[in-house]
């Protein structure tokens, strides 16, 4: 253990009308720190380990943190590796867990404190969304414990919902045809695109119009996709090719670099309004925008695509990402069965075939 080094603070107690009263205190990189004796041997012995610890790095700051302490150390860590997401990740602070729980210590912070939190917030929104909370305040802690000199001694286990990772929203291509024909035509062409390749909507509203390459007839993603959630170059196909042409003429006379974009040639923020209200008219409220990447694979599946390709184009790293959208359709499934049928059916006709001629020698045999 370090021993009392020069230059970390003497010990001096407080003094009260002029006289030194109460217990020894030193100071330790601008601290107060205090030993909570009155005896000056023990309180050199109190310093000498609080100084070795802080010097091994294994001492807690003094000044207990709070929760929103931690939270802060989030939003610095997204900005420093430039996460895309951390406007979600400000808004999921700000709004919720912040107010409930930022003002607590982080030291004491309970499981029993965050199945409260986790309980209230289920009454209002999905267990989904509750597990993403969950999982900020998860990486606040690991933030903070992994600080020299460490904010907290551990990190508290948080409870999670179950989620069912099998995504099965999907609608039919005449059901397609039916929103896309009620949504707004520039708005349509972002619908349109993640249709047909299962790119995400950011994706798709960053989507720059020197990646739609006409000549090999594909569209390129977006060259700087960070380094999470990366889909590939896509066909282009179907109604898509309309889509892109009417975005392309549009982009050339209003001098716009976006594929879809507004009449001033400017770029969509979102298009979540235009969604929501197309698909109320059309009676499809519990279809999402994200739901389009399951009928992406689905389609693709069912035309005989190889799942490693569907990987590359819709952005799926490994085989159980695919799985989820849980691509067997019934049009599939119909195709399965019917070829169990016709093996069945070619099994069972060898078989009678076999008994005619075991049947037909044992009567040549009689005669």
């Amino acid at each position: 253990m370090a021993r009392y080094q020069t230059g970390q603070g003497k010990l001096f107690r407080k003094r009260k009308s002029g006289k030194p009263v109460g217990n020894w205190f030193f100071k330790y990189q601008s601290r107060e720190i205090n030993t909570h004796t009155k005896d000056k041997k023990e309180a050199g012995r109190q310093q000498r380990i609080y100084v070795g610890k802080a010097e091994e790095g294994s001492l807690m700051f003094a000044k207990p943190p709070k929760v929103g302490r931690l939270l802060d150390m989030v939003i610095a860590d997204y900005e420093e590796n430039e996460r895309k997401s951390i406007d979600r990740l400000k808004s999921r602070i700000k709004l919720h867990l912040r107010p409930k729980l930022g003002h607590l210590d982080a030291r004491t912070l309970t499981t029993e404190q965050i199945k409260g939190y986790r309980d209230e917030r289920k009454k209002k929104v999905q267990p989904a969304t509750v597990n993403r909370e969950l999982e900020t305040l998860r990486h606040a802690f690991y933030l903070g414990k992994r600080q020299t000199p460490p904010l907290v001694a551990h990190v508290p286990y948080v409870p999670m919902f179950k989620e069912e990772n099998i995504r099965t929203a999907r609608i039919t291509h005449d059901l397609y045809k039916v929103l896309m024909g009620e949504m707004k035509e520039r708005q349509g062409w972002a619908a349109i695109i993640a249709y047909h390749t299962g790119w995400r909507k950011g994706v798709i509203l960053g989507l720059t119009l020197d990646r739609v390459d006409w000549a090999e007839k594909v569209i390129r993603p977006p060259a700087n996709q960070g380094n999470l959630k990366r889909v590939g170059t896509a066909p282009i196909y179907g109604d898509m090719q309309d889509a892109l042409a009417a975005a392309t003429r549009s982009a050339n006379e209003t001098g716009s670099k976006y594929v879809v974009h507004k009449p001033d040639g400017s770029r969509f923020a979102d298009i979540k309004s235009e969604w929501n209200r197309a698909r109320k008219v059309v009676g499809l409220e519990w279809f999402r925008f994200h739901d389009l990447r399951a009928c992406a694979a689905s389609n693709l599946a069912d035309a005989g695509v190889e799942p490693y390709h569907i990987k590359q184009i819709i952005g799926h790293k490994t085989d159980s990402m695919l799985q989820r959208y849980d691509i067997v359709s019934a049009k599939r499934l119909r195709g399965i069965g019917q070829t169990v049928q016709d093996f069945l059916e070619a099994e069972e006709a060898e078989t009678s075939d076999g008994a005619h001629i075991e049947r037909t020698r044992g009567t040549n045999g009689v005669n």
